[in-house]
């Protein structure tokens, strides 16, 4: 009777379907908040650097401006004053006032600047006394300690952009203006020539400013609008991402379930093989034996000699069966993690040798050349005998199985000078494999479709088996086939008391 099954769906397969809703509806509400404070802080930061480099693009501009102001100032008009401004340093600030001098350079500075932007103009001497001043209050300030004075007198342009509520220029007061005042050096002679004082310059920048004003709010604005866009964009990608993320982990759920019986169904198999394989074993040792006793006709001859062929038959078939048992309990073993490793001291070299001695007579019979290399040079080893012993018989016997008659297999064995570990190679001259093939060739109960092997016993475990044994003891499996050209397989293998002694270090 077939078992009933229950269809899952989304409610049944998330029964926290409504929590995540509403962690995703937070989620995207997180995503609105955080994406507008990313919108707004880029689009201010926008402004802010359009407005920083503009400032400084116009400073420059500006200072420019007044440099060649004070350098015009210094060849047209300090030569004429440069005695009542020299001696003005002595005086007291209601003596410059009154001095017919201050009206008169008052007009030749308001002549010099006429048409320009430049709002007032202060003179001070090296001293840092103010000597002049369009605004005849600040005649007579002490400006030695300022930065932008030490700075002018140092030889460097020093310039501030500032608000003025209220602004006292040539033409009289003004208010809510920006102005940008810069200390320049006097220099007569040029560039060159000695500093005899420091021009204060203020200009006008009123305008310049209002037009950042408006530059910066439309950047803010359209930069706003463009993130904005963007934004939005994002926000329908994320909503549809969620919603296919749902859909996602749902078919996940459903998977899972699958892979877990998937997983308990195989589990369950290998138990199955290995309790049958086991409950074979047994009748078919009694078998072996029966067989054995009758061949060698322990117990008196036999009548018919045909009985003695049969018994040989018999004897044979199962020695091959329980050699297929055999496999499949090493695979089982492997598969459900039972597989143990008896390490000792193995001479590899002395192993290869033995195992070739033994598949001799089957390569002879099938007229295959068996060789084992001359040059063997792998030292003795800490391993599993007996595990490399069955992956040189699996290899050997794989290679004849597939070699045609008068090809060879070859076998060779030597160490690794790098990194310790020991080399086995078995190449043949055999039919080869595709390189579609020989993932089927590797996988266990794999079977290529070709005729020489169709007609070969076997039910392909070796080369599933030999990789899985080489991977338990810590090594490598590398094949390389080609069609008509043989294949090569080598299992690299390390000495297990260097693995251990590298891992107690790094434990350690």
């Amino acid at each position: 009777m077939q078992a009933e099954t229950t269809p899952i769906t989304q409610e049944s397969a998330l029964p926290g379907a409504a929590p995540r809703r509403q962690s995703r509806l937070r989620l995207i509400h997180v995503f609105l908040i955080l994406g507008g404070l990313v919108i707004l802080l880029g689009a201010f930061t926008l402004s802010y650097v359009n407005r920083s480099v503009s400032n400084d693009q116009f400073t420059r501009l500006a200072e420019q401006n007044n440099a060649a102001l004070t350098q015009a100032f210094a060849n047209a008009v300090w030569p004429e004053f440069a005695a009542f401004l020299t001696e003005a340093g002595g005086r007291s600030a209601e003596e410059i006032r009154h001095d017919p001098n201050t009206a008169a350079l008052r007009e030749a500075v308001r002549d010099l600047v006429r048409g320009t932007s430049v709002l007032k103009i202060k003179i001070y001497g090296t001293g840092g006394l103010t000597v002049f001043s369009t605004d005849p209050q600040q005649i007579g300030g002490d400006y030695s300690a300022n930065e932008r004075f030490q700075a002018a007198m140092a030889g460097t342009i020093a310039s501030e952009i500032e608000h003025r509520e209220t602004f006292q220029a040539i033409d009289g007061a003004m208010r809510n203006v920006w102005v940008l005042s810069s200390y320049i050096a006097i220099r007569p002679g040029g560039p060159d020539g000695e500093i005899v004082g420091i021009a204060e310059t203020y200009t006008d920048i009123s305008a310049f400013h209002a037009e950042l004003d408006f530059t910066g709010s439309l950047l803010v604005g359209t930069s706003a609008i463009v993130l904005l866009l963007i934004f939005v964009v994002l926000a329908a990608i994320v909503w549809l991402a969620e919603r296919a993320l749902e859909r996602q982990h749902v078919h996940t759920v459903v998977l899972a379930e699958q892979a877990a019986r998937a997983d308990a169904a195989s589990r369950a198999k290998s138990e199955f093989l290995a309790n049958m394989s086991h409950e074979l074993r047994t009748p078919l040792n009694a078998i072996l034996g029966f067989a054995e006793l009758i061949t060698n006709e322990i117990l008196g001859p036999i009548g018919t000699p045909r009985y003695k062929e049969y018994a040989g038959d018999i004897e044979r078939s199962g020695r091959h069966l329980l050699g297929i048992i055999n496999d499949v309990l090493d695979l089982v073993q492997i598969e459900t993690g039972r597989a143990r490793v008896s390490l000792g001291t193995v001479d590899v070299c002395d192993v290869g040798r033995d195992v070739v001695r033994l598949m001799s007579p089957q390569a002879a019979a099938k007229s295959v050349a068996l060789r084992f290399a001359a040059n063997c040079t792998a030292d003795p080893m800490t391993s599993d005998e007996g595990k490399i012993r069955q992956i040189l018989f699996n290899l050997i016997s794989n290679a004849l199985k597939f070699t045609p008659e008068g090809g060879s297999v070859t076998v060779s064995i030597a160490g690794d000078p790098l990194d310790g570990r020991t080399i086995l190679r078995v190449a043949d001259t055999g039919i080869g494999m595709r390189p579609e093939d020989v993932p089927v060739a590797l996988a266990a109960f794999g079977q290529i479709g070709n005729a020489l092997q169709r007609h070969g016993q076997g039910i392909g475990l070796g080369l599933p088996l030999t990789r899985k044994f080489a991977e338990l003891l810590g090594g490598t499996f590398d094949l390389q086939s080609a069609p008509g050209n043989g294949t090569i397989v080598t299992v690299a293998l390390p000495d297990q008391a260097n693995s251990q002694s590298r891992t107690l270090a790094r434990h350690g």
